[in-house]
C-alpha cells in the first residue's frame, strides 16, 4: 500500500526473483549483469527446446545407444514419439518440415560416430520419407 501512495507500482514476484538472481550472478562472477525477460512465440519456443534437447542428447551421457541396443522396441517407440513431436511444430507450417528442419531434429537419433555421418544419415532418412520429392515431409 505504501508503494501505491508513493506513486510506485508493487513489484511482481518474478521481478523480485530476477533482481535477486541478477545480484547473485554479479556477486559470484564479479561482473555486471542485466537480466531481461521476454516471451517467445510458441513456434520459436519449440525451436529452442529442440536445439536444447539435441544438445543434451549430443553432449550428455544418457546412455540411449546402450539402452536402445538392449531394447529395440524402446528405440521404435522413441522414434515414433519424436516424429510426432517434431511434426507438430514445423517452423514454416505446422505439421510439415523442410529438409533442414528434419535433419536438425533427427540427427540426435543417429548412432553414427561423427557429426557429418549423423547429418548424412538424417538426410538419408529424409530422402526415404520424401516420397513425392517436394523436399518437405508431413
Amino acid at each position: 500500500a505504501a508503494q501505491l501512495l508513493e506513486g510506485r507500482r508493487p513489484r511482481e514476484p518474478l521481478e523480485l526473483f530476477l533482481e535477486d538472481l541478477e545480484d547473485k550472478l554479479c556477486t559470484a562472477s564479479g561482473k555486471q549483469w542485466e537480466i531481461y525477460y521476454f516471451l517467445l512465440r510458441k513456434e520459436d519456443e519449440a525451436f529452442y527446446e529442440r536445439i536444447a534437447i539435441g544438445w543434451l542428447l549430443e553432449n550428455t551421457d544418457l546412455k540411449l545407444t546402450d539402452t536402445f541396443a538392449k531394447d529395440p522396441k524402446l528405440e521404435g517407440y522413441m522414434r515414433r514419439q519424436t516424429t510426432s513431436w517434431a511434426l507438430l511444430s514445423g517452423r514454416k507450417n505446422i505439421g510439415q518440415m523442410e529438409q533442414d528442419e528434419f535433419i536438425e531434429r533427427f540427427m540426435p537419433l543417429s548412432r553414427q560416430p561423427t557429426f557429418e555421418r549423423r547429418a548424412w544419415e538424417a538426410l538419408e532418412w529424409f530422402r526415404v520419407m520424401d516420397e513425392d520429392g517436394q523436399r518437405s515431409g508431413t
